[in-house]
Parts: structure tokens; C-alpha cells; sequence
């Protein structure tokens, strides 16, 4: 392996598709208030949530070095779409010629007449998403009709592609100095945004979506400036005794700002060390998170809506993982060893 590849971002791309497989299966089998973390943190924060923040944070310290390493724009971007795109492409058409017609509870003519089947297929754009297709998981039993709702984190991922281009462009240069200021600045109204509930009244930005690009902000930081580990421990540090303090004090003071900044320190301290270093050679991660939910809701269907969660995760992730391997193996995995192929 490579040495630029020797660190734990795969292991920590794997833990966070876990985690959002864990959340998910406590939610899609109406047992959200029961989850593990929701109840530590008293409703604050769920399992899922901690998942995709490691998720835009490792995105955003990749992706931007990638962009670093590029020599030109048009290569940064012919990399971001090999490993997007060929792996969702196979999974849309998956879902809407094989699970659908199989679980759907319209004869399989009307499944391919219904206008919503067809719609669907934009989602291999991966800036349009569809979440319905007709008679799939449509029964008032699903907490969640969406046959797969973990897909909409790739529409928001790709928009933040595009605008670190942009921010890059705005700079004249990559590695301009320009590039980490306007990333900081962008951070700083995330931040106050999230700190003071300002509510962004488009269907764009939310309170959810406004603490993923703060994480992906936050990771492009990171690869654009030259910070001291020993400052990030200690930052880290104080965070933790915060969020202690304010957990024993039963105060919600930026409770959501500590816990994204926690997790994001924490996954670039693990992610870079070179103590514990555990380098996995098949990434399993994206393809457990884009198979995972429609199996999730295959499940709870065939299971006349009574599977227990941790049996549902149980075996989500025995049909699930067998599946991301597939997809590593024969899709993800070629795609990206065409990455040299340009220059």
C-alpha cells in the first residue's frame, strides 16, 4: 500500500456507514427514541448524525488535499466523478429494475408504467434525488417511504465539491492563501448560524445540512492550514470537559457546535496517526451506505413490520456487506485505478 494511503481514514469511512446502518435501523423500525446515543445524549444526537459529521469532515480534508494534488481542474474533477459516480449509477439501476419490481405491491406493469419509476433514474445525477418509487414501500406501517434516504447527503456532498472549485478559482490559485480565508469565513457564518438557531427559510440549507458544511469546511481547513497536532489535543481536550460540564450541569450550552468540532478533531487526530495505524485496502464504506437503507426497508416489509432493531441490524449487515464488497470489488475499485488515466 502506498504510503499516502497509510492512515485510518477507510477504517473511520467504515465506522461511520455503521453507524448510520445502526441509527437507521432504530428509526425505520420506529425505535428512534430508543437508540443507544439518543439516549445518552437525551435527544441531542443520534448515532447517524455522528456518522455522516465523520463522513463530510473526512470528505473535506480529502477532498481538498485531492484538489491540491491535482494538476488542473478538469483532473480534480474527472477523480471526484470515478468515485461517485460508477458505484450510484449500478446502484439506481439496481433498485429501480431488480428491488423494485420485487417488493413493490403494484402488479410489475404498473410499476414500469408509473411515471415516478422513471423519475427515479435522475437520481444517477447525483444532484437530483428521487426518494419514491410507486408501490415501494408505500404502506402507512414505514416510518419512512423513501426507498433510500441516505442518498441525499450525495446531492449536498457534490454541491461542496463545486464550491471548493469555486472557492479555488476565487483565490486565483489552489494553494492560495485566499482559499483557507474564504473557507474560515464560510466556518464562521455555519457556526453562528448553528450557535443562534438562525433559520435559512429555503429549501436549500437547514439546521442539519448547515452542520455538514461546517464539517466539510472544517476538513478542508485542516488540509489547507499547518496546525500543530499537539494544539488540536488540546483543543480537543478542553471540548471534552466542556461537554462534561455541560452534560453533569444538564445545560445545552452549543451543545450541536462541541459535538461537531469534538468529532472532527477526533477523526483527523485518529485518521493521521501514526501510532495505531490499521490501513484497510477495500473500502467497504460507500457501498454499505448506498445499498444499506433499501435493504433496511426490504427487511422491515418482509418481517410483517415486527423485526426487533438489533436483529434488523443483524442482518442488514450480512445481505448489505456481501453486496458492498461486490461493489468495491467489481465497480468501485477498477473505477478508480482510472484515475492515472488522466492528466
Amino acid at each position: 500500500m502506498s504510503g499516502k494511503h497509510h492512515n485510518n481514514f477507510t477504517l473511520l469511512r467504515l465506522i461511520a456507514a455503521l453507524l448510520v446502518v445502526v441509527s437507521h435501523s432504530y428509526f425505520l423500525t420506529g425505535n428512534e427514541a430508543n437508540e443507544p446515543r439518543y439516549i445518552i445524549s437525551r435527544g441531542n444526537i443520534i448515532l447517524s448524525d455522528i456518522g455522516l459529521y465523520i463522513f463530510f469532515f473526512t470528505s473535506g480534508y480529502l477532498v481538498t488535499n485531492s484538489l491540491f494534488n491535482a494538476t488542473n481542474y478538469r483532473q480534480f474533477i474527472y477523480k471526484r466523478v470515478l468515485r461517485i459516480y460508477p458505484a450510484l449509477i449500478v446502484a439506481i439501476i439496481v433498485t429501480v429494475f431488480i428491488i423494485g419490481p420485487i417488493v413493490t405491491i403494484l402488479s410489475v406493469t404498473d410499476y414500469f408504467n408509473g411515471k415516478q419509476t422513471w423519475l427515479y433514474l435522475l437520481t444517477i445525477t447525483g444532484f437530483k434525488i428521487e426518494f419514491l418509487l410507486p408501490g415501494v414501500f408505500s404502506s402507512s406501517q414505514f416510518f419512512s417511504n423513501g426507498v433510500n434516504g441516505s442518498l441525499w447527503t450525495i446531492a449536498l456532498e457534490m454541491k461542496l465539491y463545486l464550491m471548493l472549485v469555486l472557492i479555488s478559482i476565487c483565490s486565483y490559485r489552489k494553494n492560495n492563501i485566499r482559499l483557507p480565508i474564504i473557507s474560515a469565513l464560510l466556518l464562521l457564518i455555519c457556526v453562528g448560524s448553528i450557535a443562534y438557531h438562525i433559520s435559512f427559510t429555503t429549501p436549500f440549507i437547514d439546521d442539519k445540512i448547515l452542520k455538514l458544511i461546517a464539517c466539510f469546511l472544517i476538513g478542508s481547513l485542516v488540509a489547507s492550514v499547518t496546525i500543530r497536532r499537539y494544539l488540536l489535543k488540546i483543543s480537543l481536550t478542553i471540548l471534552l470537559l466542556i461537554a462534561l460540564a455541560s452534560s453533569m450541569l444538564r445545560s445545552n450550552f452549543s451543545t450541536d457546535l462541541i459535538i461537531i468540532f469534538v468529532i472532527c478533531f477526533g477523526t483527523y487526530l485518529f485518521g493521521t496517526t501514526k501510532k495505531l495505524v490499521m490501513p484497510l485496502q477495500t473500502d467497504l464504506s460507500y457501498g454499505i451506505y448506498i445499498y444499506a437503507f433499501p435493504v433496511q426497508q426490504a427487511l422491515f416489509q418482509y418481517s410483517n413490520f415486527t423485526i426487533s432493531p438489533v436483529f434488523h441490524i443483524i442482518t442488514t449487515l450480512l445481505i448489505t456487506m456481501p453486496i458492498a464488497l461486490m461493489s468495491w470489488k467489481f465497480i468501485e475499485h477498477p473505477a478508480l485505478a482510472l484515475k492515472s488515466k488522466i492528466s
